[in-house]
């Protein structure tokens, strides 16, 4: 969960390097560092500032007061933290470096064998400054490039190489032995003052893409931090060493890998997204909420999508149409937000596919014994593509003969290039840690699926009720986002009855169920919040032993078949003197109120979204909102919660 930028420039690579990690601070942001090779008097030495997060200041807000220290320095490496190993200070930050000082990297990953190896380097005199497992990976190839007995090429690997590029293979040569002694993941960028001008990148496990010419060379976690200085990248293979390297006589830009690989490039003249943040806007999360409704029509493709009344179209499966068509079961893989736009999912997908079974798995939870069989479609749901906890899901589905799906964001993400067929959720670029239009793309996409499925086993007249409702929902975002009427309501209830609180539960029943889940998510995140969600018929099974005067209980009312539970959970709530915050669409709820409970109609907030099928999205954007609010009205930053990442890349 870490972000990482290498630079092979003519000068002056530290100026790019801070561009790219603010673009990367979705992968973490507790610490940011750089490190440079200064080259004076034929001499060359590591030039390294990197600092923690404080209560006062963002780490890259600290490192850009001594972006001078790097000034003509053309060769480095950077890297955005969030702490895995070790607390979130100065010495724990990276870049790390050797005890030898001979060679620099920056890791993101987690290495799982990192103590035996940190005992075994200690015992051979190194010394350490970090409680990190990454620091264990540069001591160890200091230790393998002085320890010709440890290489089956003895001679390969002597101290007093004569020529640069023995030097260059000896240390690729290393690397590929270290790589081998890991247990655990890791993205690496390697630099060395034995050769100055070369960077050295390997992978396991997570994700490193390259970009080169004859000028510039940039290694990057993801392609948001090539700045759209290039037009094109290649991903780096597991397992293989890249060596980037600059010509001493022309200068030019040289790569080459440990197993000659050719890699795919990847248009990226597509996907040039920028972090200036409107001026309009107060965060990145009130931005991305407000963008649901164009986000919204973008998961249909303006429409694209759907073809009449009754049929959709989705290109991504046409592909592998047989084999999705011949599948009995169906498997939704989320983690988090994703998770619970799945159980959304899985709602829909049990109203209208013939599937035998139906389950939405958490990602992190997901083993071989879920599997029922090889007929089974497996849908991989991620807003960055890049969630470990899910990534591994892949093998596990492949190796037991599955169809895998994917339902990304990210295009050309790990997820994205591994699985068989997909949609993507066309969201648009999250910044804000919370999961906002994403949410909502893939429960409009997870709903266009159905119908996709439904429709192939002429089940029209299903489709034709989802996809009306579908069609008609861009008009009821636009009013929740809008209308004054519901800001106004969401302001009282964060100053009154949220600033305060340390708890809070979300009650619903069926489509709401799953918005009660997802909404406590965005109140623990962005609030602070421990936020509970329950179904109504699961209070009086322990959760009512803690809804005492003035807890805030949110409530969902849905007008299905649910309500008659929902209005009795209602008074159960009120019997035990809960602080009451209702959404709702059912008009004769609102009415009850009108006649028994006004006191109480303050307190309703009114959707005019009827269906079954979307309306839960409209209350759940309302749940968004009313975590932002409570945010800003503590004084807590919405984008960047304390503990958290964007992008989860670790187990």
């Amino acid at each position: 969960m870490c972000g990482i930028v290498g630079i092979l420039c003519s000068d002056n690579c530290a100026g790019m390097m801070y561009n790219g990690l603010e673009q990367l601070q979705n992968r973490g942001y507790d610490s940011a560092g750089i490190t440079t090779i200064s080259e004076q008097n034929n001499t060359s030495e590591f030039v390294t500032s990197k600092f923690a997060t404080t209560e006062k200041e963002n780490a890259l807000s600290l490192l850009r007061s001594h972006i001078n220290r790097h000034s003509g320095d053309s060769v480095g490496i950077g890297h955005t933290r969030w702490a895995t190993h070790g607390m979130k200070v100065d010495l724990n930050s990276h870049p790390h470096t050797d005890t030898r000082n001979l060679f620099t990297l920056v890791h993101n990953g987690i290495i799982e064998n990192y103590l035996p190896l940190r005992t075994m380097l200690i015992g051979h005199g190194y010394v350490f400054k970090s409680q990190t497992d990454s620091e264990v990976i540069v001591n160890l190839l200091s230790h393998l490039y002085h320890t010709t007995d440890t290489l089956n090429n003895n001679d390969v690997c002597e101290y007093n190489t004569k020529t640069l590029d023995n030097v260059i293979d000896t240390i690729q040569m290393v690397i590929k032995k270290a790589s081998e002694m890991l247990q655990g993941t890791w993205a690496l960028t390697i630099i060395s003052t034995l050769t100055p001008n070369t960077i050295y990148v390997t992978r396991h496990g997570s994700p490193l893409l390259i970009s080169y010419n004859d000028n510039l060379a940039i290694i990057v976690s993801e392609k948001s931090g090539f700045c759209n200085k290039v037009t094109k990248f290649s991903c780096l293979e597991n397992n293989d060493v890249c060596v980037l390297t600059r010509d001493v006589s022309g200068g030019k830009v040289l790569c080459k890998t440990l197993d000659n690989c050719v890699y795919t490039s990847i248009d990226l003249a597509r996907t040039r997204d920028t972090l200036i943040l409107p001026s309009q806007y107060n965060h990145w999360m009130e931005k991305e909420i407000d963008e649901q409704e164009d986000a919204y029509l973008r998961a249909l493709s303006l429409g694209g999508r759907i073809l009449s009344t009754n049929e959709v179209k989705l290109g991504g499966l046409e592909e592998k149409k047989t084999e999705l068509l011949e599948c009995k079961h169906a498997i939704i893989l989320g983690c988090g937000t994703s998770y619970f736009a799945g159980l959304m999912g899985k709602i829909y997908f049990e109203q209208m596919c013939n599937f035998k079974t139906v389950s939405c798995i958490d990602g992190a939870e997901f083993e071989t014994r879920n599997i029922i069989d090889n007929r089974t479609a497996v849908f991989f749901l991620s807003q960055s593509g890049e969630t470990r906890d899910l990534y591994r899901c892949i093998k596990i589905a492949r190796d037991s003969g599955c169809v895998l799906v994917g339902i990304v964001n990210t295009v050309d993400s790990q997820i994205a290039r591994n699985v068989d067929c997909g949609c993507y959720l066309n969201a648009g670029r999250e910044v804000a840690v919370a999961s906002t239009k994403s949410f909502t793309n893939q429960v409009a996409v997870l709903s266009l699926i159905s119908c996709w499925f439904s429709q192939e086993s002429f089940h029209h007249n299903k489709c034709t009720q989802i996809i009306h409702h579908v069609r008609n929902l861009p008009t009821h975002i636009h009013r929740v986002l809008n209308e004054e009427s519901v800001d106004t309501t969401l302001d009282s209830w964060s100053k009154n009855y949220f600033k305060e609180q340390s708890s809070c539960f979300l009650v619903g029943k069926g489509g709401s169920l799953p918005i009660c889940y997802e909404g406590s998510l965005k109140l623990k995140e962005v609030a602070y919040i421990h936020a509970e969600g329950y179904s109504a018929s699961g209070l009086k099974h322990g959760p009512l032993a803690l809804v005492t005067h003035n807890f805030p209980v949110i409530l969902f009312v849905m007008d299905d078949a649910h309500y008659v539970k929902l209005d009795s959970a209602y008074e159960e709530l009120i019997g035990r003197h809960g602080t009451m915050c209702i959404i709702t669409n059912s008009k004769t709820f609102v009415n009850k109120m009108l006649q028994h409970d006004k006191r109480n109609m303050n307190n309703v907030l009114y959707i005019q979204e009827q269906s079954e099928y979307t309306a839960p999205i409209v209350m759940n954007i309302c749940i968004q909102k009313l975590a932002y609010k409570i945010a800003c009205v503590k004084g807590l930053n919405p984008d960047q919660p304390r503990n958290l990442a964007k992008v989860v890349t670790v187990e």
